[in-house]
């Protein structure tokens, strides 16, 4: 889809919006990477582009048959039966499986990252480790062939009041210098935002525990300033590999942005963004641990 959109001219998604009624988020999202659109939205989004609708339907249905496990059966045999050695076709050759969800391993860019620093400050940058859906793989192929875009992500809702997002860390427009269409959900680094540290605003930090009520680390709201978008940070030095959930929240139409990081390391995690240009960012992170889970930790609405 992203192709599709470069042989239109690299329109930007507000300008496609018009053309296909739908969301300029809505749009960029579908074309992301990290969730499978509805045909509807596809096909609006090929129609804006001056696309073949046709082909595109069915390209939409056979991703959809794979990612739903129910990839489509050879034809039978006609009969009378075909001669000896002849049956069935075997699978389309190449043809991605799902496989199991999994925690990748430790890394990170020791230059740091929109969660480095200090509690307030700055300093290494936040373990990348994250879990991976099982249909993560599936979606880079098809992405890169100019196929449906599909993720392991919950579909995300267009912008309306009470739209939310489960996306976490989307990559894959870190080469697009536009600024028009909004950044919900996208990753700080991936879109620039969090690149220089010293722009990097903490409008709020309050005490991170485990179930236990011993202190995990501290939850921080950071601002960037250039992109006009807020996210939440959790900086720890808690050496055990628990689970940390982060979330963004928008009053003003209701927006929900999270990401989850498992077995992840010191010096934190970080979570998607939000813009502030519709309204002020509270977020509230929380560590699940074999305890179960910890309080819910919650900054200000600010921006």
């Amino acid at each position: 889809m992203r192709r599709l959109r470069e042989e239109a001219g690299s329109p930007t998604y507000r300008a496609l919006s018009e053309r296909a009624h739908y969301s300029p988020t809505v749009l960029s999202r579908a074309a992301g990477g990290r969730v499978f659109p509805s045909l509807e939205v596809t096909l609006a989004f090929v129609r804006a582009c001056g696309g073949d609708e046709g082909a595109w339907a069915r390209r939409w249905h056979r991703v959809s048959e794979e990612i739903s496990g129910r990839a489509a059966e050879p034809p039978e045999p006609p009969e009378p039966p075909a001669p000896a050695g002849d049956g069935p076709s075997s699978p389309i050759p190449g043809a991605a499986e799902a496989g199991g969800g999994h925690d990748a391993g430790p890394g990170g860019d020791p230059d740091g990252g929109p969660d480095a620093g200090s509690d307030g400050g700055r300093g290494g940058l936040a373990g990348r480790v994250r879990r991976r859906g099982r249909l993560l793989a599936l979606a880079a192929v098809l992405v890169v062939a100019g196929a449906v875009a599909l993720g392991t992500a919950a579909r995300g809702v267009g912008l309306a009041p009470g739209w939310t997002s489960r996306n976490q860390h989307v990559t894959d427009r870190a080469g697009d210098a536009s600024r028009a269409e909004d950044m919900d959900g996208d990753d700080p680094r991936a879109r620039g935002c969090g690149d220089d540290l010293d722009t990097i605003d903490t409008l709020d930090a309050v005490p991170l525990n485990l179930p236990d009520g011993s202190r995990f680390g501290t939850l921080r709201l950071r601002r960037s300033p250039e992109c006009d978008t807020a996210w939440a940070s959790a900086h720890f030095d808690n050496p055990h590999l628990y689970t940390v959930w982060l979330a963004a929240h928008r009053p003003a139409d209701n927006a929900q942005v999270r990401s989850q990081w498992s077995n992840n390391t010191p010096p934190g995690s970080y979570g998607d963004m939000l813009s502030l240009a519709p309204g002020c960012v509270w977020v509230e992170g929380w560590v699940v641990t074999g305890q179960g889970e910890g309080p819910h930790a919650r900054t200000r609405c600010l921006r």
